[in-house]
């Protein structure tokens, strides 16, 4: 049985929502205090949420509290919500469907609620491919959630064991630990670019065969895992791409300033954030039109003639956000360039003139 789901398209939500690129650290936070606000009340909570983000969502029949939960963060990483910022530390919502495989497949209990005690959640960190202190801190991190559960108990003999913690409280948790990654260099990008030009299906979705394959080549998770790489496709293939430059700039292992110029991740944000709002019409992609009005570049006709040519690698009149970020992260490599060469210049002429100076004072005391 599929999620039931269906958009409010009220004005207020075109002009303030941005295009969603997972989960939020503020986000899961605020599904965290909600959800133990509410208590055991899940659909009060889901109601709560889906009328902030003017969303519509039905649980499934039959499921626990806590797997609801579950569905309910799948479904808000894969739609756009009014206070989406890619600027905030967040999960794809690719990473929120690991992470929940990860809980089901560690889900021991005899009724499967959702729930994980402490040693099943250090066997979903152990499933994942982290480096030693990240994953050092997320271990301390769920240890100090369990043993605040403990105090909290009304039983303080409860083993650690013995109590359990939710999806959203995990990702809140990793959230916290979470490095900003090495961020992307031009080989990555041009990976992207051909992976969204030579790999869409019917529908303008991403192959998720080859989706499958570029998380697998992150090394997210550890490789008995990799079984749970396989995602639906909900968004269409500009959506995809947004979502897997900015995983790709956090896991990217490879870039390394000695081969070219490096971009951080927050700059990749930077970008994400930019395009959005030149996104008119929110169809993940940019054409001639919304480009020219970005006042503060001043681009002129000719110029976004000469953009396209330049950038628009698949020749489809618009850039995605690959392409994009390609044409800024050159133009910003030009403008060191120049830059560079003004500086240059400055420090020849300024050298000029004091040799200059100088032999004028020789002259003087002969």
């Amino acid at each position: 049985m599929h999620l039931k789901c269906a958009v409010i398209l009220f004005a207020l939500y075109f002009v303030t929502a941005t295009q969603s690129m997972g989960l939020n650290k503020d986000q899961v936070e605020k599904i965290v205090k909600i959800f133990k606000t509410f208590k055991n009340g899940t659909d009060l909570s889901t109601s709560a949420l889906c009328r902030e983000y003017n969303l519509v969502f039905e649980h499934k029949r039959g499921r626990s509290p806590a797997r609801k939960v579950q569905d309910l963060l799948v479904f808000l990483a894969s739609n756009d919500k009014i206070n989406d910022n890619p600027k905030i530390q967040s999960l794809s919502s690719y990473e929120v469907k690991i992470f929940v495989g990860l809980f089901n497949k560690y889900d021991q209990w005899f009724d499967h609620s959702g729930l994980l005690d402490h040693d099943e959640v250090k066997k979903v960190v152990n499933a994942l491919n982290l480096e030693d202190d990240v994953e050092k801190n997320l271990v301390d991190k769920i240890k100090y959630i369990f043993n605040a559960l403990i105090r909290d108990s009304v039983d303080s003999i409860l083993l650690i064991s013995s109590e359990t913690i939710n999806a959203p409280k995990f990702l809140e948790a990793f959230l916290e630990v979470k490095p900003k990654g090495k961020g992307l260099d031009k080989k990555r990008i041009l990976e992207l670019i051909n992976l969204y030009k030579g790999h869409k299906i019917a529908g303008d979705y991403i192959d998720p065969v080859e989706i499958a394959k570029f998380f697998k080549n992150l090394s997210i998770v550890k490789q008995e895992h990799e079984g749970l790489l396989v995602f639906d496709s909900i968004r269409t293939a500009p959506f995809q791409l947004k979502e897997l430059l900015l995983v790709s700039a956090e896991y990217n292992k490879e870039a390394n300033q000695e081969n070219g110029p490096v971009y951080s991740t927050d700059s990749v944000r930077d970008v994400l954030w930019n395009f959005s709002k030149y996104d008119v019409n929110q169809n993940g992609l940019i054409d001639k039109e919304e480009l020219k009005g970005i006042e503060e570049r001043h681009y002129q006709d000719e110029d976004v003639d000469s953009i396209f040519e330049d950038f628009d690698i698949d020749r489809d009149q618009h850039l995605n956000i690959a392409e994009y970020c390609r044409m800024e992260f050159t133009q910003h490599e030009r403008m060191n360039a120049e830059k560079t060469e003004h500086e240059r210049m400055d420090s020849k002429k300024e050298e000029h003139e004091v040799t200059t100076l100088r032999k004028r004072i020789v002259k003087k005391e002969r």
